[in-house]
């Protein structure tokens, strides 16, 4: 009869020992503090068994399942009848079996422990052959295990006692698998102490076989222990586990600054790595992936390099064992070029009532690369003294003048590189005097051809306080001229008014009010004093014409008129004051004639 059981693997460090007990008095096995039963050893399961009641000099077990080369295959055997003598084993595959533990009990039966280690494979089907002195009835049981490397020691006992015991087998390293069988020439039950895992036992009417293993968790003396019925027998065999396979080392690596200006100096760290097995790290070799020279292989787990070159490189570490395994790691480092700082730019408040109070706030800018920001100027666009260049990042203003400004931060990092950023502010008055204000051109002297409308009310005109000379007594006009309208209810007091057209600054007309519902108109107040056709290049008597089409300037003349200490600023977009940005008495060219350059009065605000 054969019978079989496999069982799930056990994975554990150290040494694989084999016991076999026989029955007697129950004692438990005992392990040294803090064991952890750490193995390579498994137990693969049970290859085959046989019970056998007629006598003969072999048994032969069949093999239901191949076995796995470099395994290791261990055999209890009860004999009956073969007391004394030469047991062995032998297969297809000619491994080699030898008798481990060999214990009788004085009554012609008999308990063998063999074992093949480190097996060639072995095909299913094939026969494990047992061989026998003298011809005997056999009980067989057939374990097979991975890992085991050679046998460790062993220890055997018999007796009639119902608690049994093996005595003691030493085993020299932790991890040993303790394999025991116990065999008794009674039917009765048996038990296996504490810690040990039993395997599946044999049992017929007068005799019984039951296999059992555990493993070690320390060095040092076992014993098994257990109960059983009648006459036992028990044997113990040690064998040590082999050496868990090498692995390689686990390499780690860290590059700092990951990041920055070339050129950039970096250092390439691997000492994170590790190596927990019997061959440790023994060199490293760094490539920074630039082209450059590897660095090693060395003892050193650092190494240092400098990148002259933009670029993004990846760095490697090859690590390698003293068993010639090697692992690697990888990080990337990024050299970039210099980038100007991102200028951003809050004004607060962005409006109100002159005189304005405001912060200009440019905390918000950014430099993300080594060259951080250095400092901050600001213009706040109304003709003030510039802030800065401060570290600071704030700066205050108190606008006087009305008017729309526009308020630029320069922002400079530490390489000199530059941005700027804008906001704007509008001032208003603090109570809106009601006045509108208009440009116009007024001129006499060129209406031989091409008359225009010239600027109503002028000169005389109801309503209007006039500042201004015509050319002489008899009369005449080449003037640009700005009036002032007041809209409100009562008399405008401390009004001045200058002009800018380009670079051109025309203040001509000091102080002067405006009653209520009444003009102020302001012209040139000597011969041609504010003539903004005059500051054009294109139209010119005698000029070449084609200017007139080549040279038109685009300058916008500016008004700045002042309320009570409090300016507003007008821009002339329409270019009223300076004729179009050409002196229209040439332009367009009529052939000899010049052309009237009067424009009739238009709203600038």
């Amino acid at each position: 009869m054969i019978e079989r059981r496999f069982w799930g693997s056990w994975r554990r460090l150290g040494l694989l020992a084999a016991l076999v007990f026989v029955a007697g008095a129950s004692q438990s096995l005992s392990e040294p503090p803090n064991a952890t039963s750490a193995s390579t050893i498994s137990y693969v399961g049970r290859l085959a068994a046989l019970k056998s009641s007629n006598t003969s000099t072999t048994a032969n077990v069949a093999v239901p399942r191949a076995v796995s080369g470099a395994h290791a295959l261990l055999i209890a055997a009860m004999l009956n009848g073969a007391a004394s003598g030469v047991v062995s084993a032998r297969d297809p595959a000619g491994n080699v079996y030898t008798v481990d533990r060999d214990q009788a009990d004085g009554s012609g039966n008999r308990l063998v422990v063999l074992s093949a280690l480190n097996v060639k494979p072995l095909a299913s089907g094939a026969a494990i052959t047992v061989t026998f002195p003298t011809a005997a009835a056999s009980y067989l049981t057939v374990d097979e295990f991975a890992g085991v490397a050679a046998l460790d020691g062993t220890a055997s006992a018999s007796g009639t006692a119902k608690a049994f015991n093996s005595g003691a087998a030493t085993t020299s390293q932790p991890g040993d698998l303790l394999f025991g069988a116990e065999g008794q020439s009674a039917a009765g039950g048996s038990s296996w102490s504490s810690g040990w895992t039993p395997l599946t036992s044999l049992a017929g009417s007068a005799r019984r076989l039951s296999p059992a293993f555990e493993i070690a968790g320390a060095a040092g003396p076992y014993s098994a222990a257990g109960t059983a019925s009648g006459t036992w027998m028990a044997a113990l065999a040690a064998y040590t586990a082999a050496p868990p396979p090498e692995a390689p080392p686990s390499a780690a690596l860290t590059v700092k600054p990951s990041s920055g200006l070339p050129p950039l100096t970096v250092t390439a760290d691997a000492s994170a790595s590790t190596d927990v097995d019997a061959t440790p790290i023994a060199t490293y070799t760094f490539d920074f992936g630039d082209g450059s020279a590897v660095v090693g292989p060395q003892a050193g787990a650092t190494a240092t390099h400098t990148y002259p070159n933009t670029g993004t490189f990846n760095v490697t570490v090859t690590v390698t064992d003293s068993g010639g395994l090697v692992s690697t790691a990888s990080a990337s480092v990024t050299v970039s070029a210099d980038a100007p700082p991102v200028a951003k730019l809050t004004v607060t408040p962005s409006s109100g009532a002159a005189p304005l109070a405001v912060t200009a706030d440019a905390s918000a800018s950014t430099d993300t690369d080594a060259t951080k920001i250095a400092t901050y100027s600001f213009d706040f666009g109304d003709g003030s003294a510039p802030v800065g260049p401060q570290s600071g990042a704030t700066a205050t203003h108190t606008y006087s003048n009305t008017g729309t400004f526009t308020a630029t931060v320069t922002v400079t990092d530490s390489a000199g590189l530059t941005s700027t950023a804008s906001s704007t502010v509008t001032v208003s008055f603090t109570s809106s005097p009601s006045i509108s204000v208009f440009a116009g051109y007024y001129d006499t002297h060129h209406d031989d051809s091409h008359l225009q409308p010239k600027p109503d009310p002028w000169s005389g005109s109801a309503g209007v306080v006039f500042v201004g000379k015509p050319d002489s007594s008899s009369g005449g006009w080449d003037t640009s001229a700005v009036m002032i309208a007041n809209r409100g209810s009562a008399t405008l007091s401390g009004v001045t008014v200058t002009v800018d057209i380009g670079s051109n600054h025309y203040a001509r007309w000091g102080t002067q009010s405006i009653p209520v519902g009444q003009s102020l108109i302001l012209t040139q107040t000597a011969f041609e004093n504010f003539d903004g056709s005059d500051t054009n290049t294109a139209g010119c008597y005698g000029c070449d014409p084609t200017l007139c089409t080549t040279a038109v300037l685009t300058t916008i003349p500016v008004v700045h008129v002042t309320v009570n200490g409090v300016t507003t600023n007008y821009s002339d977009s329409r270019q009223i004051l300076n004729t179009q940005g050409a002196d229209k008495a040439g332009c367009p060219d009529t052939g000899g004639t010049r052309n009237d350059e009067s424009e009739n009065w238009q709203q600038l605000g």
